[in-house]
C-alpha cells in the first residue's frame, strides 16, 4: 500500500511541479522546534507564508503555532489529504522536515541542487 501511495504522491507532485514557489512549509512530528518555526514565520516577507503540517500527536504545539498566527494543518496519510497537502508543499520554496516521512520519497524534486 505504501508503494501505491508513493506513486500517487509522485503523480500529484508532478502535476504541481511548476507551481509558483513562494511559501515555506514545515512538516512537524516533534514539538521541540517551536522557537525556530516562530522565528522563521516572523522574518518571512509579507507576500510569503509559513504552513506547518503536523503529526496529530503534537496537537498542543500546533495550537501554540496557530495562536502565533501560523497556519497549522494536521497530517493524515490518506489519498484525499494528499490531494490537498501535496499542492501546498509543491508551492514551497523551502520545506523543513523534522523526521522521516515515506511520502517525501514520492515528491518530484528539482534536478539542480
Amino acid at each position: 500500500m505504501k508503494f501505491i501511495y508513493v506513486i500517487f504522491v509522485k503523480l500529484i507532485s508532478s502535476l504541481f511541479y511548476f507551481k509558483n514557489k513562494k511559501n515555506v512549509c514545515y512538516i512537524m512530528s516533534y514539538n521541540n522546534n517551536l522557537h525556530m518555526i516562530k522565528q522563521t514565520a516572523a522574518i518571512l516577507p509579507p507576500d510569503q507564508k509559513l504552513i506547518v503540517f503536523y503529526n496529530p500527536r503534537v496537537i498542543v504545539a500546533a495550537y501554540d503555532l496557530q495562536a502565533f498566527g501560523i497556519k497549522a494543518i494536521p497530517m493524515k496519510s490518506s489519498f484525499s489529504f494528499a490531494l490537498r497537502m501535496i499542492p501546498q508543499i509543491m508551492s514551497a520554496r523551502v520545506v523543513f522536515v523534522d523526521n522521516y516521512y515515506a511520502f517525501i520519497a514520492g515528491l518530484v524534486h528539482p534536478k539542480k541542487r
